[in-house]
């Protein structure tokens, strides 16, 4: 991005090692929304999110491994685009998945006030790999097939879909339905409702080191119940979701168990060409 000439202005706020979905720390406190400083801005990339929809900035850069530049874009009101796994170079960014599995997750993308300006940072920020993502060709949306879902089916402590929101998705569906003619299909997933525990799943990494050393920047360990009677008494240098992240790591499913649906796990290397080519 500097050798396209853009200007670094800041380095903008993040929850702790990137790892909730509201941007918190010790450090620097919390970024709170600027349309209603009672909100929160999302995570991790909040701070970005934030700086974009104030106007402090007219683009930036943002990671994302669970939602960390789509929860920002969202809860703020401008554009994010988290790009297909290894199409944008991971060097640099900290924390660093020290699994190759998990490094498939992070993805390193453009935030924006406008839409149109994520094509042509997402072209400079691929380097080597954008012409694999043939963006200078135009796409027919009409022959784009669209599939949407209101909900996510009843998770458990899930709040339920703002009327607001799914009035907006279906303002969406019109505007393609009625301008480009695409083909609009509503569709029910109903494992969506367990998207949270699935994730949590898929964050397994058999040999790396968990999050009770990577909080500490992979300079030591914590004990999680030690920081959290800490934290009780204000004495922790950690925050809260860090710690709680860091005492239910090793809970839930384990790594390896049939229910991950690893098709290429380590346990079955022979299926790797099917899995890639699927």
């Amino acid at each position: 991005m500097r050798e396209a000439g853009a200007i670094p202005l800041a380095i903008t706020n993040t929850s702790e090692c990137c790892m909730w979905w509201e941007s918190y720390n010790n450090n620097h406190g919390k970024s709170c929304n600027p349309y209603d400083t009672n909100r929160i801005v999302g995570g991790s990339s909040g701070g970005e999110g934030c700086l974009l929809a104030s106007a402090g900035s007219a683009f930036g850069i943002g990671s994302d491994i669970g939602g960390s530049i789509r929860m920002p874009a969202f809860f703020n009101g401008v554009f994010g685009h988290k790009p297909s796994k290894f199409i944008v170079s991971l060097k640099g960014h900290y924390p660093i998945p020290k699994d190759y599995h998990l490094k498939s997750f992070l993805g390193v993308g453009p935030m924006s006030r406008y839409a149109t300006d994520l094509k042509p940072m997402l072209q400079i920020m691929a380097g080597e790999n954008a012409t694999k993502l043939r963006l200078d060709e135009p796409v027919d949306l009409s022959r784009v097939k669209i599939y949407y879902q209101t909900d996510d089916g009843g998770g458990h402590l899930v709040t339920p879909v703002d009327p607001d929101i799914k009035t907006a998705m279906q303002k969406v569906v019109t505007h393609f339905q009625s301008t480009v003619k695409a083909k609009v299909q509503r569709v029910r997933f109903d494992k969506l409702r367990k998207s949270a525990p699935i994730w949590l799943a898929n964050m397994k990494a058999k040999d790396a080191p968990g999050f009770d050393q990577e909080i500490t920047g992979y300079t030591g360990k914590i004990s999680p119940t030690f920081e959290l009677l800490k934290w009780i008494f204000g004495r922790s240098d950690h925050a809260l979701i860090g710690i709680l992240t860091a005492l239910f790591e090793n809970s839930g499913i384990k790594y390896g168990d049939p229910k991950t649906n690893f098709p290429c796990g380590a346990k079955r290397r022979s299926s790797w060409r099917k899995c890639r080519h699927s």
